[in-house]
C-alpha cells in the first residue's frame, strides 16, 4: 500500500497519472470543506469542479482507494453548511472519509492567528456538527470505523473491522499490523 496526501489545489488529473506511475495506489485529498465562505476564511479555496476532475482521474487510473479529509469546527461552519458539504462528498463517493476536529491553537501555529476567532463555532455547535455529519454519512451507507474515520462497506478497512482485524497507528486505521511510514513536508508525521 502506497498512499499520498494531496492538497487538491496543487495537482491535476494528469499529475495523478504520474503518481500512479510512481507506484502510489491510494490518495487522500485535503478537502476540508466545500463552503466558499469557509474556504476563503481558511485560505483553501478549491472548486467542486476541481474535485470532480480529480475523482474522475483517480478512478480512471484505478487507484485502490480515495480518501477525503474533512474538518469540522472551522470558521463560519454551521450544521447546515457542513451538511451541504457532506451532501457533495457523498455525491463524489470517496472510499474513505476522515472527519477531523479543528483544534484552534494560534499560540502554537502562526497561520491560525489569521483566522477570525469570533467566527469559530462554539463547542456545543461543533458537537452538533459532528453528530449531524456522522449521521449523514451513516445514512448514506458509510461504515463508522472509529474516532474520525468512515469507509464504504466494501472498503478494506470496513472488511477488516468486521473480521476483527483492524489496526490503529499514529496516522489512523490500517489493515496492516506493522508498516513503515515515511513523512515528507513541513507538517508530516
Amino acid at each position: 500500500e502506497y498512499s499520498i496526501e494531496i492538497d487538491p489545489r496543487t495537482i491535476s488529473g494528469e499529475k495523478l497519472g504520474l503518481l500512479k506511475g510512481f507506484g502510489f495506489n491510494r490518495i487522500s485529498l485535503g478537502i476540508q470543506d466545500f463552503d466558499q465562505t469557509v474556504q476563503e476564511a481558511i485560505n483553501r479555496v478549491q472548486s467542486i469542479e476541481q474535485i470532480e476532475e480529480l475523482m474522475a482521474a483517480a478512478r480512471g487510473y484505478q487507484f485502490r482507494s480515495v480518501n477525503f479529509d474533512l474538518i469540522y469546527g472551522l470558521p463560519y461552519q454551521t450544521v447546515e453548511s457542513v451538511s451541504q458539504t457532506i451532501d457533495k462528498v457523498i455525491a463524489l463517493s470517496p472510499d474513505r472519509i476522515s472527519l477531523f476536529n479543528y483544534a484552534h491553537l494560534p499560540d502554537r501555529f502562526k497561520a491560525q492567528r489569521l483566522l477570525p476567532e469570533e467566527a469559530l463555532p462554539p463547542a456545543e455547535e461543533k458537537l452538533h456538527i459532528l453528530c449531524s455529519a456522522s449521521n449523514q454519512l451513516l445514512k448514506a451507507g458509510y461504515v463508522y470505523i472509529g474516532m474520525d474515520h468512515f469507509a464504504k462497506p466494501e472498503d478494506e478497512l470496513a472488511i477488516a473491522q468486521a473480521k476483527g482485524q483492524l489496526h490503529r497507528n499514529f496516522q489512523g486505521y490500517t489493515t496492516y499490523k506493522d508498516a513503515d511510514l515515511v513523512g515528507l513536508g513541513v507538517s508530516s508525521i
